[in-house]
């Protein structure tokens, strides 16, 4: 799946206590069977035949059978999939190795710990070919002495200026530590050598300081510009949190703190200080004499129930209904794109631009078999923006429906206005289904598509959509 970045370290690293050591880990980027978009991990197809190949398992010597389902398939492949241990994994385009440095003389230190990115390339300039593992920069780990105001590097300027016109709006658009992001990968010119642990040559916050500076006023003009009440202290410290050491170290006090990242409640301490996981186990609650590898309360609690839920959504869910897949939605009026921030199911919301004050936004012929018994409700949660012109007047949504097998063609459903609805939110919008349209839709017909309207003042905005669904 996509979000990836804040639970890479739930692989590969032990307590910073129990030894020095040095810790490759391998992350495969898999490439989809029809081509396409390059993701972290698996395939969702991939996924399927992996799943059937445990799923069949559950018969007869199960750790046995899993464990050689699980090697076939990172060093064998599965039928239509290569290996995910491949050097196509690793290379230019793909993956990248990564390893973790504990290798420090005593006494060993909290923050005597570096990670380093590496990728495979072949060389056959000469009679043979042989294997080389680069050196790269640490993907989305911009160096910290690149935001400092009074940097000498030439790189800073330009880092600065990128920062503020790209990355503020992106970690800002977000109500959920698992969907911080930039909004494109971090250009390699600006990326640190080594993440290091959070010390004071490595945290953005400390970088930028505390004073007043031309860089924190343009954070904070650009939070200003698309309505968020986040500080530029919150905006760096959400930097930081999806940083490689930031991720694995919560810092909760002191200078530079990062656990403050505007949300409702401050993003809790990792109780094991350090890594996610560890070699030390622990018993299985209501399995007696079964036991487990240890993970972090970050895991168990926010990060784990994070991605199930989201390949929950993106193996169950409708793509059109969720917003999940491209041309799915289109517009003659309003400029679409998708959004991995503010979202409330799946990856991805519908990003809506409104510089006309009417839109008219067509899904794409749906079905609604797997659905039924389909509710008399349509609901979909759409976020108001904080951007608008006219506060006494926020506009109006209308939701038509069209199922031609059944002679319901661009169907009113219902308006909603949108002046009540908190700023800078999601809010659940409802629309009452006629019984006939309901009687339809239960036929499971595979036409059925939905138009939504926004007016609007122009200027305002951007909004967001996601999670259309039919509910009782």
């Amino acid at each position: 799946m996509a979000v990836d970045r804040a639970h890479r370290s739930a692989a590969g690293a032990r307590r910073v206590h129990e030894r020095h050591a040095y810790l490759p880990r391998h992350q495969a980027i898999c490439q989809r069977p029809r081509g396409g978009q390059r993701r972290r991990g698996p395939p969702a197809a991939l996924l399927a035949v992996a799943g059937g190949a445990l799923t069949a398992c559950g018969k007869g010597p199960l750790q046995g059978a899993r464990t050689a389902a699980l090697l076939d398939c990172h060093f064998e492949g599965l039928p239509g999939f290569s290996p995910v241990i491949d050097i196509d994994r690793f290379s230019a385009g793909g993956g990248q190795i990564r390893v973790n440095d504990f290798l420090r003389p005593p006494p060993f230190a909290q923050d005597d710990w570096a990670l380093r990115e590496f990728k495979l390339s072949r060389d056959c300039t000469g009679s043979a070919c042989q294997l080389l593992v680069v050196p790269q920069h640490v993907d989305d780990n911009p160096s910290a002495l690149l935001f400092d105001p009074a940097s000498t590097d030439p790189r800073a300027a330009s880092f600065q200026s990128w920062f503020v016109d790209n990355a503020v709006a992106a970690l800002a658009s977000s109500g959920d530590i698992n969907r911080f992001d930039y909004p494109t990968l971090v250009p390699a010119s600006f990326g640190a050598g080594e993440a290091l642990l959070i010390t004071e040559q490595n945290n953005y916050r400390n970088a930028v300081g505390s004073g007043p500076s031309a860089f924190r006023t343009a954070i904070q003009q650009k939070l200003t510009a698309v309505g968020s009440p986040l500080s530029p202290d919150q905006l760096l410290a959400r930097a930081q949190s999806i940083s490689c050491s930031g991720c694995h170290l919560v810092k909760s006090e002191g200078s530079g703190a990062n656990s403050d990242v505007g949300l409702s409640s401050p993003i809790p301490d990792n109780t094991f200080l350090f890594t996610h996981t560890s070699e030390q186990t622990e018993g299985i609650p209501g399995e007696p004499g079964r036991t487990r590898f240890e993970i972090s309360n970050l895991l168990a609690e926010e990060f784990i129930p994070f991605r199930q839920q989201v390949m929950n959504d993106f193996l169950f869910g409708s793509p059109v209904l969720g917003f999940e897949r491209s041309g799915l939605w289109t517009s003659s009026q309003a400029p679409l794109s998708f959004a991995t921030g503010w979202v409330t199911e799946g990856i991805r919301s519908l990003r809506v631009g409104t510089p006309n004050a009417w839109s008219q936004i067509k899904s794409a012929p749906f079905s609604t078999a797997g659905m039924t018994p389909v509710g008399n409700t349509l609901r979909l949660d759409f976020f108001t923006s904080a951007i608008q012109p006219n506060p006494s007047w926020v506009g109006t949504l209308v939701a038509l429906i069209s199922i031609p097998s059944k002679g319901i063609h661009n169907q009113f459903v219902g308006s909603a206005g949108l002046t009540p609805l908190p700023r800078n939110a999601f809010s659940p919008v409802t629309f009452t289904l006629a019984a006939p349209t309901v009687a339809a839709l239960n036929t499971a017909p595979t036409d059925v598509s939905i138009t939504l309207e926004l007016s609007v003042n122009p200027g305002s905005g951007p909004y967001f959509l996601d999670n259309l669904r039919f509910t009782n």
